[in-house]
C-alpha cells in the first residue's frame, strides 16, 4: 500500500508554506495604484475571484466587492483591471469531478439535497448543531431560487 504524499502548489514559482491535499491557488491581488494584469491561469483548473475591496473588472465585465465571479474551466488567462486601493482573492483549483451545489449556506450534490438542508435548518434541527455563547436569533436564509 502506498501513502499519500501532500504537494506543494502554488502560482508560477511562489507557494505558501502550507500544507494541500489537492492542487489548489490562492492569490491576494492588491493594487496601490490603479492596475491591469494578465494572470496565467492553468487550463485544468476551475477558478473565481472575489472582490474585497473597490470594483474589479474581469474581462471587460464589473463585479463589486463581495460579488463571486466563477470563471469555470478551460481558461488560460484573465485580464483583470484593478482600481487604486483594490485587493480582490482568485481562488482556483482542480474540478471535484462531481456536481456541486451552494445555495446560502449549503452545499450539496443536487438542489433536493440543498432544499432539504434548507428545510432542517428553517425548522430548528440538530443537524446543523448550534453556537455556543451565541444569544441572538438564527438567521433564515432566502428562499430558495428555483421550484422545489
Amino acid at each position: 500500500m502506498s501513502a499519500f504524499i501532500p504537494q506543494p502548489w502554488g502560482y508560477r514559482g511562489r507557494q505558501a508554506p502550507t500544507l494541500t491535499f489537492s492542487p489548489l491557488v490562492g492569490l491576494d491581488l492588491a493594487a496601490e495604484a490603479a492596475a491591469s494584469l494578465r494572470l496565467e491561469l492553468r487550463h485544468a483548473f476551475e477558478y473565481a475571484v472575489l472582490p474585497l475591496e473597490g470594483e474589479v473588472t474581469l474581462d471587460g465585465e464589473a463585479f463589486a466587492v463581495d460579488e463571486l465571479a466563477y470563471l469555470g474551466r478551460g481558461r488560460e488567462t484573465l485580464e483583470l483591471t484593478l482600481p487604486a486601493g483594490a485587493r480582490a482573492l482568485l481562488l482556483g483549483g482542480e474540478p471535484l469531478g462531481e456536481e456541486v451545489v451552494i445555495w446560502w449556506n449549503f452545499v450539496g450534490h443536487s438542489k433536493a439535497e440543498i432544499a432539504e438542508a434548507q428545510r432542517e435548518w428553517e425548522a430548528g434541527g440538530e443537524r446543523f448543531g448550534s453556537v455556543p455563547e451565541y444569544e441572538g436569533e438564527r438567521l433564515m436564509p432566502p428562499p430558495i431560487p428555483w421550484k422545489v
